[in-house]
């Protein structure tokens, strides 16, 4: 017993990093597959994929000034993987849209806190939630 008390705090802050990296992998699983896997997912079953996201991050200092805004698209599927895209300049924006109007035309667009809640209830089932409760907006029918 005399031996194993000072390995105990090792393994406790050996542990740390470790949970660490597990946690970044549970969260960023979508991000960490690459452009391939997603590519494939567009190109070979576009009706994997689900949602369309909008998010504006905004860089603020002290809370208050914003210093500059950053324009991203969260594109989910039914696996329950996400992925971030970047999209700052107008132009890139409408880009985006023509292409997932194109290859995923059933893909919902938009946010608010139901249809999170619909995606968060059920990944398989999350159009037809949205259709049944009459929050669907498919990106085939964005004015752009």
């Amino acid at each position: 017993f005399g031996i194993s008390i000072p390995f105990i705090p090792i393994l406790v802050v050996g542990f740390i990093p470790v949970l660490g990296i597990l946690l970044v992998f549970v969260r960023f699983k979508g991000d960490l597959k690459g452009s391939d896997y997603w590519i494939d997912k567009l190109v070979q079953e576009p009706h994997k994929i689900v949602w369309i996201k909008p998010i504006n991050i905004k860089h603020t200092a002290a809370y208050v000034i914003t210093l500059y805004s950053e324009m991203h698209f969260q594109v989910h599927n039914t696996d329950g993987l996400k992925v971030m895209i970047k999209c700052n300049t107008p132009e890139n924006q409408l880009l985006f849209i023509r292409g997932m109007s194109q290859y995923v035309p059933h893909a919902h667009i938009g946010f608010n806190e139901q249809v999170e809640a619909c995606y968060n209830t059920g990944f398989q089932n999350f159009i037809p939630e949205l259709q049944r409760r009459g929050l669907y907006n498919p990106v085939q029918g964005m004015q752009v």
